[in-house]
């Protein structure tokens, strides 16, 4: 068995947080996999911040997706920062957002090609929430219109 902070410790994090009833043992498990930092540890860190039973669990999952910086789990901050029901976990994850913008804000390329690059990769984004949005709209609407039909 590796260390807890390296790729062959994933499983023993992950290990960790599904059957450890200690939120503290789980913190624990989490801070390895923040120390991973890639893409599975990304979502198990993810599904851990929105699911978890412990608020702590949770601002520990919250606040090592905020040192990990990565720009791919803003969403899943922001969806925590709004719907948490835990006003203590809400705080961290809107720190986490702040740390995440400044350390992109930091991170901007100095060329003007790479500031192209990014500036598209952001209007795709845009472009993709849009979409996003528009078909949440509708499934409201089709909400509204079943509503109307019970009434």
């Amino acid at each position: 068995m590796g260390k807890l902070g390296s790729v062959d410790g994933y499983d023993v994090a992950v290990d960790v947080l599904h059957n450890s009833i200690s939120s503290q043992t789980r913190c624990y498990a989490i801070k390895a996999l923040k120390a991973i930092k890639d893409e599975k540890a990304l979502k198990v860190l993810i599904k851990v911040s929105k699911e978890d039973a412990s608020p702590q669990v949770r601002s520990e999952a919250a606040e090592a997706l905020g040192e990990i910086g990565d720009p791919k789990v803003l969403t899943y901050l922001r969806y925590i920062a709004k719907y948490d029901f835990d006003a203590g976990v809400q705080k961290v994850a809107e720190e986490a957002i702040q740390r995440i913008d400044n350390i992109n804000l930091y991170s901007l390329p100095d060329s003007k090609d790479g500031l192209l690059r990014l500036k598209n990769e952001l209007d795709v984004e845009i472009k993709r929430l849009e979409k996003e949005i528009e078909e949440k709209k509708e499934k409201i609407q089709k909400i509204d219109e079943r509503i109307k039909t019970i009434e």
